[in-house]
């Protein structure tokens, strides 16, 4: 064992009234304000504002269309293989070809930097 673990060890069993004071303090401290961490479930504020998927729920959002998102998993044992893209990429223009879905974002049209 090191130095600096042996001496940290013994302090803390000679001292362990105070140790347990400092933790139990910084968990209070760090419990209050774990208590006010919110969620927000909502999609869009995840994406910056220039964002074309912003723009997109903003505009539809102004035109009165409502609706909800929809999200394409992709399991595979190499997925960023270049014929597994290929498919994604073609089965993702299928889904927006279809008349009751808006052209979206897609891992080919997102830019994230």
């Amino acid at each position: 064992m090191s130095s600096f673990i042996r001496r940290l060890t013994t302090f803390a069993c000679r001292h362990s009234t105070v140790v347990f004071v400092a933790i139990a303090a910084v968990s209070v401290f760090l419990g209050y304000y774990a208590t006010r961490l919110r969620l927000d479930p909502n999609v869009e504020s995840l994406f910056p504002e220039s964002a074309k998927m912003r723009r997109l729920a903003d505009r539809n959002r102004e035109q009165g269309v409502s609706g909800d998102y929809l999200v394409v998993a992709v399991q595979s044992e190499d997925p960023f293989r270049i014929d597994k893209l290929q498919e994604l990429g073609r089965v993702l223009g299928e889904l927006e070809e279809l008349s009751e879905i808006q052209p979206g974002i897609t891992p080919f049209n997102f830019l994230t930097f």
